[in-house]
């Protein structure tokens, strides 16, 4: 996306998400999704692997177009995640066909070039489901005008649909607001799966923290479900969750960006059009700013915000450091940060208080052998059991599952 009118336009929209109340908000629903994701782990614990890419899918559906994952078809799990699939091997440079280098590929004929069949599948897949949000969406609006429901859980995609009502509101075409609504989707769905399948292969590897994480959440919620009033009392899991982000990024290798001018930096001259990359694994595995960077040291986020060595703490406060560099910088970062943190933490609680993590052999942690590459990296496999914690606690994630169902139905049509 250009640096112009439209990442303005985008940027602003995303204020219905990334606003202190907008967070609070959704809060509510990634907590009730939480919930039902428990459930489900219950239910048939072989198979979280499909109960996270629900989740994953679920939760920003419900608060961007107000829609349900359906079972078959457009937007189903299935579907979705064979376009995503699809999407990522043609944007990860080491697989996209390299028309950039070449452009002459582009005049191949279709019936010569596989990969031009498929991109345009591809195109009409992502279509379908953009516009499928956008219905909903509309749908959604249309229920609120009738009065047949009210406005109080309104999803982001229809509140923007309202605001192109008014004389001085921000007015999305359809076009606009079917990509607006779609990119923010993906963006979340697939980092959320990666964070959190590492977050669960951490569990079973490391029990020592598996344990330290228990004992933290039975102390803040000792006899329900956590919920986000004390979430920020969870220091240690919300240390695991950013050194987790550090030692294993969901995009390590960053996205690319084009400069849109001339510039200048340290006496190097850069044209317009110059493409740069932040290289995220390169800055997280950093020796001058981390002891031991390819251990998992939750405890250096406790020591500092930065997770760096003590002697470098001044040096981080003086550069203004992020924590991570997996969601961005400058003005490129990403908006919905706050947001993925609040549905991993949320997740991860209910998660450790309701259920031990049991590996059932040695788990891979290499960054080589045991995670997938791509431009979005994830873990290969995960061979644990997951045993609800008693027979107590397993009956108080059913109630709060069952109460959490309303909360989800109230968001969706």
């Amino acid at each position: 996306m250009n640096n112009d009118h439209n990442i303005k336009k985008t940027r602003t929209a995303l204020r219905h998400l990334v606003g202190t109340a907008e967070l609070q908000r959704a809060m509510t629903v990634q907590t009730a999704h939480s919930a039902v994701l428990m459930k489900r782990i219950i239910e048939d614990p072989k198979s979280f692997h499909e109960h996270l890419k629900q989740w994953a899918l679920a939760t920003p559906l419900s608060i961007l177009s107000g829609q349900a994952v359906s079972e078959s078809g457009v937007l189903s799990t299935d579907d979705y995640f064979k376009v995503q699939d699809t999407w990522l091997s043609f944007i990860t440079p080491a697989q996209a066909p390299p028309v950039d280098l070449f452009p002459v590929m582009k005049y191949i004929p279709k019936f010569l070039a596989a990969w031009r069949r498929e991109a345009d599948n591809l195109h009409l897949a992502m279509k379908r489901y953009r516009y499928h949000m956008l219905n909903g969406a509309k749908a959604q609006h249309a229920r609120i005008a009738q009065g047949v429901r009210g406005p109080e859980n309104e999803s982001i995609m229809t509140k923007l649909i309202m605001e192109g009502e008014r004389p001085k509101g921000s007015k999305f075409g359809d076009h606009e607001l079917a990509l607006f609504g779609a990119g923010v989707l993906d963006a979340a769905v697939d980092t959320l799966i990666a964070t959190a399948s590492s977050m669960l292969l951490i569990l079973g590897a490391y029990p020592d923290v598996q344990k330290q994480i228990q004992a933290e959440v039975d102390s803040i919620w000792r006899d329900e479900s956590p919920g986000p009033e004390d979430l920020h009392k969870a220091v240690y899991l919300r240390a695991c969750l950013i050194e987790a982000i550090r030692w294993r990024p969901a995009v390590p290798s960053g996205l690319p960006r084009v400069l849109a001018r001339d510039d200048t930096y340290r006496g190097f001259k850069f044209p317009k059009g110059t493409t740069f990359l932040l290289h995220t694994w390169s800055i997280h595995m950093d020796e001058e700013w981390y002891d031991a960077p390819e251990e998992f040291r939750p405890e250096r986020y406790l020591d500092n915000e930065w997770g760096v060595k003590p002697s470098m703490r001044e040096a981080a406060k003086r550069q203004n450091r992020h924590p991570t560099y997996n969601f961005g910088i400058g003005r490129r970062v990403c908006p919905g940060l706050v947001y993925a943190e609040n549905q991993a933490l949320i997740t991860i609680a209910k998660l450790t208080w309701g259920f031990d993590v049991i590996p059932k052999g040695p788990l891979d942690t290499s960054v080589e052998t045991g995670f997938h590459d791509g431009l979005v990296m994830g873990v290969s496999h995960v061979d644990v059991d997951i045993h609800p914690r008693s027979e107590e606690r397993k009956g108080k994630m059913l109630e709060d599952s069952a109460r959490a169902e309303t909360v989800v139905a109230a968001w969706v049509d």
